[in-house]
């Protein structure tokens, strides 16, 4: 296999969760980004009701659920952790400049 550089694998849900996969990302820069937890709340359900939520249960208790199930993991794995809470241009600058100061 050929040597291809750096490469961005996006994960989420609950792939940090599982700890075959964790133990992966440990040898990996691991960039968490976050927003507060009313916006992710709201960026998720923009689209209406997602799959992953049971109709059965109110959608924000459900959300309230994973956040409070996954962040620890998600906190504990991240080699650097960026507050997307702002443009996307603006994020993705924050990250750049931490990735730059990191490889110093």
């Amino acid at each position: 296999m050929a040597e291809t550089g750096e490469t961005v694998i996006a994960v989420g849900g609950g792939a940090p969760l599982s700890a075959k996969n964790a133990e992966l990302f440990k040898t990996h820069k691991v960039v968490h980004l976050t927003a507060p937890e009313g916006m992710v709340y709201e960026r998720i359900m923009v689209n209406g009701w997602p799959a992953f939520f049971p109709r059965e249960v109110d959608p924000y208790v459900s959300f309230q659920k994973l956040w409070q199930e996954r962040l620890p993991s998600y906190e504990n794995l991240a080699t650097i952790t960026i507050e997307n809470n702002s443009p996307v241009e603006d994020t993705v600058n924050k990250l750049v400049r931490r990735l730059n100061n990191e490889s110093v």
